[in-house]
């Protein structure tokens, strides 16, 4: 129970973060001239690689997953796929309610198809990592059930991306880029003791050498000493965008991270951990609503902020952000639990339909 908790702090922070790092985007984009926001692009650089302790906190939930069913596991992950479908589906027609864009309904709808029939593409950048937590929940059970056939799947899976881009196919299908990172964090948290922390100073001491890493981490580091006050600011260490930077530097970053992170969540403090909490406990619906606030808001914001950037506008954009999709969820909180009741049940409904025509036996 410790643990759920713990986990539902630092799910919150995340989404905290998730949803500053996008705004900051938006001041990045409307900066004049380019590269005039300094502050901003390094706390993006700082921030965004983050997004992959989502996997490690999964993973943390996660540890009897071997134990489970196939029809279970693949019916979470359906349910999934069918929430970045819906949430893109949703997103992009309100966007073009609001603004249009779309000279004929088969343009409109070739762009509603795409993501659902390519997995990627989508229009909330959220949408991506409902899909990558599908596959790699998959990916994890098959690890616990079976390595050898784990390893035989994975090898298949990449030589299908090779002949996928050897033929031209879209690249990024199912946003593949992500899963062998993600996966790695996912099976990370599984592993990880239930009663490990870190004492403060560890953690503390963790954080910092995150922030260094990720700092100074870009393509070429090993050829050159690290950067100290001039680093590329244009780079971000991130697998969505298909970039490492240096994978092993990366994969340290991310790790201790997460490990600070996890500790961190135990921290009593309160003027924080009440906030992350409430975000927390209701992730999966906030960051449906953050893909809409994205397509349908994001727009208008950038009309509004100024076209130099300041600590005070940073730090205004960083409790009003979250404070306006508070108020939405409480608004919204209805429909939105009813949605993901309603993708939840038809994904069972599906999974069972065709349980007696696909049973995989894995030797264990």
């Amino acid at each position: 129970m410790i643990l759920d908790s713990r986990n539902e702090v630092a799910r919150g922070y995340l989404i905290i973060c998730v949803i500053y790092v996008h705004i900051l985007y938006v001041v990045q984009a409307v900066g004049v001239p380019a590269g005039s926001t300094p502050i901003t692009d390094a706390q993006i650089k700082l921030l965004a690689p983050h997004v992959t302790a989502f996997f490690y906190l999964s993973g943390l939930t996660s540890r009897q997953i071997g134990k489970r069913t196939f029809a279970s596991v693949a019916q979470n992950s359906l349910m999934l796929l069918m929430i970045a479908w819906v949430t893109h589906v949703v997103g992009l027609l309100a966007a073009t309610a609001i603004y249009g864009g779309f000279a004929t309904p088969r343009a409109l709808f070739g762009a509603l198809a795409k993501p659902v029939i390519l997995g990627t593409g989508d229009v909330t950048y959220v949408a991506w990592f409902f899909t990558v937590l599908a596959v790699v929940r998959l990916l994890a059970w098959l690890f616990e059930k079976s390595k050898p056939a784990f390893v035989l799947v994975a090898a298949a899976i990449a030589g299908l991306l090779w002949l996928a881009q050897r033929l031209g196919l879209p690249d990024n299908m199912y946003e593949w880029r992500n899963w062998p990172v993600a996966t790695f964090f996912f099976l990370l948290g599984m592993k990880t003791p239930k009663t490990f922390r870190l004492s403060p100073p560890l953690a503390l001491a963790a954080l910092a050498g995150a922030v260094a890493l990720t700092w100074i981490n870009e393509p070429g580091m090993w050829h050159h000493p690290p950067c100290l006050r001039h680093c590329r600011l244009d780079f971000i260490s991130q697998p969505m965008l298909g970039q490492y930077g240096s994978l092993p530097v990366f994969l340290a970053q991310e790790a201790l991270f997460a490990l600070f992170l996890t500790t961190a969540a135990g921290w009593d403090l309160w003027f924080i951990t009440r906030p992350a909490r409430f975000f927390g406990v209701a992730s999966l619906q906030i960051l449906i609503l953050h893909g809409w606030v994205i397509t349908t808001l994001f727009s208008v914001l950038g009309y509004l902020l100024p076209h130099r950037e300041s600590v005070a506008l940073l730090v205004l954009l960083f409790f009003t952000g979250p404070a306006l999709h508070a108020a939405l969820y409480l608004l919204l909180r209805r429909p939105l639990n009813w949605l993901v009741a309603a993708i939840s049940a038809v994904s069972r409904r599906v999974t069972t339909a065709l349980r007696p025509v696909a049973k995989p036996r894995i030797a264990a």
